[in-house]
């Protein structure tokens, strides 16, 4: 869990807007998935 949460925290801190549409929906899914 930690791995895809450092991989997003390292997308927020590049600051893409594509990126961070990537990142809703990874949260998303993993929110889903709990």
């Amino acid at each position: 869990m930690s791995g895809p949460f450092t991989t997003a925290f390292a997308l927020i801190t590049s600051g893409d807007p594509a990126l961070m549409q990537i990142i809703g929906l990874s949260l998303r899914v993993t929110v889903t998935a709990v």
